[in-house]
């Protein structure tokens, strides 16, 4: 957690929202919004504090006494009313209450909005520190979230080394024979049927794909789908060999995983577990997914097309971990990968639109760290971890 602190703490000390940002906020009141409407997002996490952020003008407006509990250390001076902010690299920030005018090492600078009290707390704006010091806000006008992240250059990043990964084992082969095919993976063997789509199918593939059945030895199970999907994106199975994970793929939709009892022929679709959605429908698609490296448990990114959340469902305790606190989740997930002991996820998840990073999950601490930034290009090296 010590890495999201620092990253807000910088963030959080002054500024209003960008120019760019300004049409959006400005949909919200020229004035002061509802405390309870503004909410501030560090890296996919919610922050939470004594008195909640406000719009002014605007400007985001934060609490400044939130600070010294983020890892930031602050002086106030009552008499001048004043603050010295002090950061972790040496920078100073002196501010001073209704007044525009603010020093970062001693130089002048203008903000937006001044400081002001806002129920016996101080409340600074945001983009102040924050283009100063290199960081980025985003604010969604829609959600009232303000979306907080650091640079490149400023983010402290945990080494990553490929080798700590779990590596997929068995090799999965694919054959075919006109308009069947088989995948393979180990004694399980995945045959199903390509045919032309028709009708209401025509319309999002040209090809459907059906008739599946699991044959393990000599046992063969038929594959249930309500819906003929487009492609068949991949088959895992579990490192016991008791369970086959089947990815399909609907076009318009997006993707969904069967779990298969490989010995028994039960299935069940994980996108329709219970701990993921209410909604009979369940979520609309697994992001990504990967067996742990013993046993049965599955960690996978669930959601829609526009968010993603984590979690790990073992299914010989069937029981669910939610590694996804209240109000954090990704835009979506490229990859899930397990450290080799088993006590560690990375998650590779886009936060804001277009910017990867890869998150380690501490399964034993129930802690989340930003190991470091990535790239679009960077990505395709850890594509030989996924199934």
């Amino acid at each position: 957690m010590k890495k999201i602190v620092v990253l807000f703490i910088f963030a959080l000390s002054l500024g209003g929202l960008g120019q760019a940002q300004t049409s959006q906020v400005s949909a919200a009141t020229d004035g002061q919004t509802s405390p309870s409407q503004v909410e501030v997002n560090v890296n996919g996490e919610l922050v939470q504090m004594d008195v909640r952020p406000v719009i002014t003008k605007q400007s985001v407006m934060i609490p400044i006494r939130s600070l010294s509990s983020l890892g930031l250390t602050y002086t106030w001076e009552a008499s001048s009313q004043s603050a010295m902010i002090h950061n972790k690299t040496g920078d100073v920030l002196k501010i001073t209450g209704n007044s525009r005018t603010a020093y970062i090492n001693g130089e002048a600078i203008t903000m937006t909005v001044p400081a002001q009290t806002h129920k016996g707390r101080v409340l600074v704006p945001i983009r102040f520190i924050t283009e100063s010091l290199g960081y980025q806000v985003r604010y969604d006008a829609t959600s009232k979230i303000v979306y907080i992240s650091s640079s490149k250059d400023q983010e402290e990043s945990l080494p990553i080394n490929l080798d700590d990964y779990v590596s997929l084992e068995q090799r999965v082969q694919k054959k075919e024979e006109g308009s069947k095919i088989t995948w393979t993976v180990g004694n399980i063997a995945v045959h199903m049927e390509r045919s032309e789509a028709v009708g209401e199918e025509a319309a999002e593939s040209k090809y459907v794909f059906d008739s599946f059945t699991l044959e393990n030895k000599d046992k063969v199970h038929p594959v249930k789908l309500a819906k003929k999907p487009s492609s068949v994106s991949s088959i895992s199975l579990s490192p016991s060999g008791e369970y086959l994970a089947l990815d399909v793929f609907y076009n318009n939709v997006g993707h969904q995983v069967i779990i298969i009892d490989v010995e028994t022929g039960e299935q069940r679709i994980l996108n329709k577990d219970k701990h993921l959605s209410s909604s009979n429908d369940g979520v609309e698609t697994i992001h990504a997914y990967n067996w742990a490296p013993n046993g049965n448990a599955l960690a996978f990114a669930y959601g829609d097309t526009s968010s993603s959340h984590i979690g790990i469902y073992d299914f010989d305790k069937q029981s669910f971990l939610n590694l996804s606190s209240e109000g954090q989740g990704y835009i979506t997930t490229a990859f899930v990968l397990w450290n080799k002991n088993g006590d560690s996820l990375d998650v590779i998840s886009e936060q804001p639109s277009d910017q990867y990073k890869l998150y380690r999950y501490n399964l034993q601490e129930g802690s989340v760290n930003v190991v470091a930034p990535l790239q679009r290009a960077e990505l395709v090296q850890f594509s030989k971890f996924r199934p």
